[in-house]
C-alpha cells in the first residue's frame, strides 16, 4: 500500500496515484528521474489549478503515450561543447501555430541591415520555453532569434541575450515543422532516460539550415540543442 492509495477517491488524488503508476511504469534511471518528478509536478501543478474545469485524464501527455501516423526513428545524437552565443531576439507569446515566425525573422533581419550587424554565420534560432501540453497557449514563450557577432545593444522590441555555452545534446531531424513534436515525444520519452544524461536547468533551441519559404517541407532541417550537465 502506498501513500497515494488514499487519495484516491479526489480528482487530485487520482491524478497523484496515476502518476506514481506511470513513474513505476517507466523506471528511469537515477540521474533523470529527478527531472521526471519535477516535469510531472508541471503537470500536478496545472491540474490543481484547474480542478473545476473538465479534463480527460485518460489523455493527458504524463498517462498516455501519444501515436503518430507518421513513422519516426530517433538518429542517436551529437555530442558537443557550446560557446556562449549571443543573439538579438523577439519575445512572442501565444500558440506556436498562430505566430508569425517569418514574419518575426524579417523585423530582425531589417534591424541587422539597419545597424550595419552582418556578419558571417548568423544562425536562426528559436528558443522555446513552455510545454504547449501543459501550458495554457496564451502564456507561451518563444524567443526568435539571430546569432550576432558584433556588439550590439537592444533598442524597441529587439532584445539581446546571450544563450550560455557548454555540453548539449544535438539532434538532427528532417521533415516538416508540424511533426517537431514526435521528435520531442521521442528524446524525452525513449532517449534520456536511456541516455544515462541529466538536464541542466535551460531551455531547449532549434537552429533552423534552411529557409522554409524556399524549401519544401519535407525537406526542411532543424537542430535540436538540448542542454546536459
Amino acid at each position: 500500500m502506498t501513500r497515494y492509495s488514499k487519495h484516491k477517491d479526489s480528482k487530485k488524488g487520482k491524478l497523484r496515484y496515476r502518476i506514481y503508476l506511470y513513474l513505476c511504469a517507466m523506471k528511469p534511471k537515477t540521474s533523470t528521474k529527478e527531472d521526471y518528478i519535477r516535469r510531472i509536478s508541471k503537470v500536478v501543478e496545472y491540474i490543481n489549478n484547474h480542478l473545476n474545469d473538465e479534463m480527460d485524464l485518460k489523455n493527458h501527455i504524463v498517462m498516455k503515450q501519444e501515436t503518430s501516423k507518421t513513422e519516426f526513428k530517433l538518429k542517436a545524437p551529437k555530442m558537443i561543447e557550446l560557446e556562449n552565443k549571443t543573439v538579438i531576439f523577439i519575445r512572442l507569446t501565444g500558440a506556436y501555430s498562430e505566430l508569425d515566425f517569418p514574419g518575426t525573422f524579417a523585423k530582425s533581419w531589417h534591424f541587422v541591415k539597419e545597424r550595419k550587424l552582418f556578419s558571417a554565420g548568423i544562425e536562426h534560432l528559436g528558443i522555446y520555453y513552455d510545454d504547449p501540453k501543459v501550458t495554457e497557449s496564451a502564456k507561451i514563450r518563444s524567443d526568435v532569434c539571430l546569432v550576432i557577432r558584433k556588439p550590439v545593444q537592444p533598442q524597441g522590441e529587439i532584445d539581446v541575450q546571450e544563450i550560455p555555452g557548454g555540453k548539449y545534446a544535438v539532434f538532427s531531424y528532417q521533415g516538416a515543422y508540424s511533426n517537431l513534436g514526435m521528435v520531442y515525444d521521442a528524446i524525452f520519452a525513449e532517449w534520456l532516460p536511456a541516455s544515462g544524461c541529466e538536464l541542466r536547468d535551460l531551455p531547449i533551441f532549434e537552429k533552423y539550415c534552411n529557409d522554409p519559404t524556399r524549401t519544401a517541407p519535407e525537406k526542411l532541417k532543424t537542430e535540436i540543442y538540448v542542454p546536459l550537465k
